[in-house]
């Protein structure tokens, strides 16, 4: 191996349409990569960089030349999935759209760098996800036994209940037959009005389960309050394409919950107005925390991710690196992908196309 702090990154410049970036610590490094390769290589030239001190352009390459390049720092194996990765890079700067140039040549420079990093972090967790995912079906597999031993018991009822109903038409002494089918039927709506108790008891409107409900619809007018509600709210709520929303957990410093409208506002500019596909973002939950104060931070992350949040967003105030530190641990803990925004940073381009990335990358790897 030649050196094992390297990158390859592709330039995005007007004048050099196919030209890419060697960067690396060393400049002996940087000479042998020149020496070896010289007819795509420039010569090498300081870096001012906090982790690569030398670097040197290849311009006008072929597929296989930086193939090449990349076998000389890691192996004929590892340099296929190199290649993969440079252009999911290039594809992930052009969903940016315009957005990605309008960023200065530094703020450009550590986007760049970063995003082999995501990639790797995020391919290594849709994995894990794969994985539990196929435990559950496995488990689940040995499941119907029981389940197929209860359902001839559901189909009589249910039969029952429509042989009870046809016949009480024509006949008035079959009427006391009707009131075990209705009895089944409120029974079987009681679970819906528990889910949206439990809901309510997090501060989050009515979810989509319960207005998913098979049994909604066939509850007469004397159903529960509490089923109406959903009902409603669920009518009610604006929509957004299901196939492309990232369900997101929300954080804010109970001080200044104007910190968080604002970080949504300037986040969803950058993702569903300056992306060339937009990525709509789904609020599962929103939450405060205290400053200063004691905070159930593995609590609250895991009442998100029991709503299914994908990813948690944190606003987080300046100069306290503790809530970071406590919010990364209840995160880990409860295996959930997040990001945090300073207060002082909110009006920053940069830290928003940065997020953007991310929520791209998750789009691509979970979906």
């Amino acid at each position: 191996m030649a050196d094992n702090n390297w990158t390859i990154l592709p330039e995005f410049d007007e004048g050099h349409q196919n030209r890419y970036i060697v960067m690396v610590s060393a400049r002996s490094v940087a000479a042998d990569v020149a020496k070896k390769f010289p007819k795509i290589c420039s010569e090498p030239f300081e870096l001012k960089n906090d982790k690569y001190s030398w670097g040197l352009y290849i311009d006008n390459s072929t597929r296989d030349e930086r193939k090449n390049i990349y076998k000389f720092f890691l192996g004929e194996t590892d340099s296929v999935q190199e290649l993969k990765k440079e252009e999911e890079i290039k594809e992930v700067i052009s969903d940016l759209n315009n957005i990605f140039s309008t960023l200065t040549k530094d703020e450009q420079r550590h986007i760049e760098e970063e995003i082999p990093a995501k990639i790797e972090s995020i391919e290594k967790f849709a994995e894990k996800k794969s994985e539990e995912k196929k435990v559950e079906a496995n488990t689940l597999e040995t499941v119907p036994v029981v389940k197929e031993e209860a359902k001839p018991q559901d189909v009589t009822l249910v039969e029952s209940a429509d042989i009870s109903t046809k016949v009480s038409v024509p006949s008035v002494e079959t009427k006391p037959e009707i009131s075990p089918p209705s009895v089944s039927v409120e029974t079987k709506q009681e679970p819906s009005a528990e889910i949206k108790i439990e809901i309510e008891r997090f501060g989050e409107s009515a979810s989509s389960s319960v207005s998913s409900s098979p049994a909604k619809e066939e509850v007469p007018v004397e159903s529960s309050p509490a089923v109406k509600e959903a009902a409603v709210s669920s009518q009610t709520a604006p929509s957004s394409p299901a196939a492309e929303s990232i369900k997101v957990g929300y954080l804010y410093p109970l001080p200044s919950p104007e910190s968080l409208e604002k970080f949504i506002n300037q986040l969803k500019m950058i993702t569903e107005k300056s992306m060339k596909i937009p990525i709509y973002l789904e609020k599962v939950s929103e939450t405060g925390y205290n400053i200063p104060g004691p905070n159930d931070f593995n609590l609250i992350i895991s009442a998100a991710k029991s709503k299914k949040a994908d990813i948690i967003l944190a606003v987080i105030p300046d100069g306290i690196d503790d809530i970071r530190l406590f919010i990364d641990t209840a995160c880990r803990r409860n295996e959930i992908l997040y990001m945090v925004a300073q207060q002082s940073q909110l009006d920053k381009k940069f830290l928003f196309v940065d997020m953007a990335i991310e929520l791209l990358l998750i789009k691509k790897k979970l979906r």
